[in-house]
């Protein structure tokens, strides 16, 4: 064997050895196994956001024979961060000893001291039980995303039929939201997750309502996904905080006559959410729970951005406005807002999408500061022209379609009752009868809402609700629409110049990665987000969405150029890349080993290197998926 062959060899040997090594201490691998695929010792598993960002709660539910159960997690590849929460444990109020289908305890667990843009694996254990690993991932505090969403409503129309098409919408529905924007943090659900209500309970609609949010929460899928919920006109019922461990001591406030009817807050990053119940909305309710409003705004005068997500709107495009609840959060909760310095309100309940101008005493104030697509200020006395607002006056309501598309009502409509559309009030509207759902992008500097329709077969219920012959039907593969986007910012962004690459040129070898650092100018941008494309034969190559370069290991030979595209402005910067054959790649080497002084040095001196490069590129390849 030539001493080449032998030195390529050892080094290929080594790079198989260091990439089993590092790829065992990556936190990617830390997922459940085989048998964490076992029927699972619990049921109802579900997530919310905490107090604030460094918390998590948890919740889940098991037999009634199950009267203690802890919690053990830990950062993923970090064993030595593994810590147990016990869990707080009750019965499911009572109701078993009347109503058995579905006798069950609840377990809940405050997580704290999280730490940001970390995943966590966690496990429930329960005597000497303990359950497979489940997981999630902390998000950005500086600059991030949630989701808002309008009624869910499993069962919504009350067939069983209904329940099970239903589900498999709401399904894929999270399936779409979560591959198309997978840096989200959190769900902040505007109310009716289920649909049967009931004060008081009964055999038939205990077991229908629990039947529901079995349904909700099959799959586990909001185990690693936390959705901080609101109490929809569908969700007075003692299960919902059975379901959800909502963010307790000062945060929350029980009011009304049901200890199942609350409002509370949370924090995340430089953002205030204020839950509200929105089920009692009389004066004198109002004026009740007005001091513990007013004490979450005191408490987080430092927030930029403050945000009240409730179920019934004060403003829609659907039912009139003396509509009893819309007239009711309208007249006696919107001063309170108004008075709080409250930014931007989220609401479900009427089906149909609405946003309003910026609204201010009841009236709309569509004369505001406004960018244009070149970010210049600009002014319109119609308001519908513009989509981003600029230190604005007023508050701007937002009443959110269905998600999961049991229910569809048509704008300007009530009971079959035309009204004038669009109201006084609507600066953008829409319904064509399929499930959206709205991303919400947070930074200092700007907040900006962008609701989507989700593509697929619509409903041709008209103004009602749907049965299974005339619903909506959604995949989890279908597109995604831009329905609306609207941008308040609190400073005058500044638009980005131009971008550069670290390389404009490079060369790989078949298999060989290499990450590109774009950097946008200038410094102080507002939006530097960039996207990544390829030039070229993607046999040859191919690019990432941030930036590392792949070489494909067909053996094809050639150039092709990556071309980072800013968001902001259209500017771009290339990088030739050029592939070697594997004859290149091979003369290569051997002008390498035949040009260095002293053979078998020079054969080790190439040893030494690909070890480092092999240790290099794996950190660069994992470095940059958490940056990703």
């Amino acid at each position: 064997m030539s001493q080449f062959s032998t030195i390529m060899k050892r080094m290929f040997t080594c790079i198989a050895l260091i990439a089993v090594i590092m790829l065992s201490l990556l936190p990617g691998l830390a997922v459940p196994t085989a048998a964490d695929a076992a029927t699972p010792i619990y049921s109802n598993l579900v997530t919310t956001p905490g107090a604030n960002e460094t918390r998590m709660g948890i919740s889940w539910h098991t037999g009634t024979n199950i009267t203690a159960a802890r919690l053990g997690i830990e950062e993923r590849g970090n064993p030595a961060s593994y810590k147990e929460f016990p869990a707080s444990t009750r019965n499911n109020h009572g109701i078993v000893t009347e109503f058995t289908d579905f006798s069950y305890n609840v377990h809940q667990v405050n997580v704290t001291d999280l730490k940001p843009l970390t995943t966590y694996d966690y496990k429930i254990i329960q005597g000497a039980e303990t359950s497979g690993v489940r997981s999630f991932t902390t998000g950005d505090t500086e600059k991030f995303t949630f989701f808002a969403l309008g009624d869910i409503q499993i069962g919504a129309d009350g067939s069983n039929n209904n329940r099970e098409w239903q589900t498999a919408n709401w399904l894929a529905a999270l399936d779409i939201m979560t591959s198309n924007f997978p840096r989200a943090s959190f769900i902040a659900s505007a109310g009716d997750q289920v649909e049967t209500s009931y004060s008081s309970p009964n055999a038939t609609n205990v077991n229908l309502t629990q039947r529901e949010y079995n349904l909700l929460l099959s799959a586990n899928r909001l185990s690693s996904f936390p959705i901080a919920p609101s109490v929809g006109n569908h969700d007075v019922a003692p299960l919902f905080r059975d379901h959800y461990n909502i963010p307790g001591g000062g945060n929350i406030s029980p009011h009304g006559s049901g200890a199942h009817q609350f409002d509370y807050w949370f924090r995340y990053g430089n953002t205030l959410i204020i839950v509200l119940d929105s089920n009692r909305s009389s004066a004198g309710s109002a004026a009740d729970r007005r001091p513990f409003f007013e004490s979450a705004v005191a408490q987080n005068r430092d927030a930029t951005w403050k945000v009240v997500m409730f179920h019934h709107p004060p403003y829609s495009a659907y039912r009139v406005e003396s509509n009893a609840d819309k007239e009711n959060m309208r007249v006696n909760w919107s001063p309170i807002f108004e008075a709080n310095g409250i930014d931007v309100v989220i609401t479900g309940h009427c089906h149909s999408y609405n946003r309003t101008y910026q609204m201010l005493d009841d009236v709309p104030l569509p004369n505001q500061q406004w960018l244009d697509d070149d970010g210049n200020i600009q002014s319109d006395d119609t308001g519908r022209k513009y989509n981003a607002v600029l230190n604005p006056t007023g508050i701007v309501y937002f009443a959110l379609n269905a998600t999961a598309g049991a229910k569809f009502y048509m704008p300007g409509t009530t009971g079959g009752a035309e009204g004038a559309v669009p109201r006084y009030h609507t600066a953008k509207y829409d319904q064509k009868q399929l499930p959206h759902f709205s991303v919400v992008d947070v930074t200092e500097s700007s907040f900006s809402v962008s609701t989507y329709q989700i593509d697929g077969t619509p409903a041709t219920a008209g103004t009602a609700g749907s049965t299974p012959d005339n619903a909506a039907r959604i995949q989890n593969d279908n597109g995604i629409t831009l329905v609306d986007k609207y941008t308040i910012y609190n400073v005058q962004p500044v638009a980005v110049t131009g971008v550069t690459l670290n390389k404009n040129s490079m060369t790989l070898a078949s298999g060989e990665s290499e990450a590109l650092i774009a950097t946008v100018d200038p410094n102080s941008a507002l939006n530097k987000d960039v996207t990544w494309e390829l030039s070229g034969d993607a046999e040859i190559a191919t690019v990432d969405d941030i930036g590392v370069v792949t070489a494909n290991d067909t053996g094809k030979a050639g150039t092709v150029d990556v071309i980072v595209r800013t968001v902001d402005g259209d500017h771009t910067a290339t990088c030739n890349v050029r592939v070697l054959s594997t004859e290149d790649a091979e003369d290569d080497e051997k002008h390498d080993s035949s040009s260095s002084s002293g053979g078998c040095n020079a054969g080790y001196s190439l040893y030494a290197l690909a070890l480092v490069a092999a240790a290099s590129f794996v950190i660069r390849k994992r470095k940059n998926k958490y940056l990703n």
